[in-house]
């Protein structure tokens, strides 16, 4: 991890432990299973787009929509307060969505990318409807980590 101080909780600071968290997750948060629907997205029309995220939210494991959920409200905080830090869903979803989703080549990064940057303004911009409206069941079956 880069240089962290732990007595500067600056916000460059709690981003980069962010990030750090993130990209240390044996799999990605969105994960490895679900990354071929994911990129399908950004072929959708806009109005589909954003219901198809839904669906595939509801599709994660127990925990990586717990972890989601937790992380998002955090974020929708973040943004409700762009007036002050200039923090908008657009900007966080540069700055974190690449670390909910990489593809297992790093070669392929950069088409991954978009489609973070873009699930992660929709999981800030529809936080409300996505992880307030249901959760999934607790099917410890489902998606689990490849090994």
């Amino acid at each position: 991890m880069t240089n962290f101080a732990v007595d500067d909780p600056g916000p460059q600071n709690v981003s980069t432990c962010l990030k750090h968290y993130l990209r240390e997750l044996p799999e990605p948060i969105l994960t490895y299973e679900l990354q071929p629907e994911f990129d399908e997205l950004l072929k959708l029309e806009s109005i589909t787009r954003v219901n198809a995220v839904i669906d595939l939210i509801h599709r994660l494991p127990y925990e990586n929509f717990v972890n989601l959920k937790c992380l998002c409200g955090l974020l929708y905080n973040v943004v409700s307060k762009s007036e002050f830090n200039k923090m908008t869903a657009q900007n966080i979803g540069i700055v974190i969505g690449p670390n909910l989703i990489w593809p297992k080549d790093p070669q392929k990064q950069l088409s991954v990318s978009s489609i973070g940057s873009f699930v992660c303004e929709v999981l800030i911009t529809e936080y409300h409807r996505i992880f307030e409206s249901s959760t999934p069941s607790n099917d410890q079956t489902t998606h689990q980590p490849q090994t």
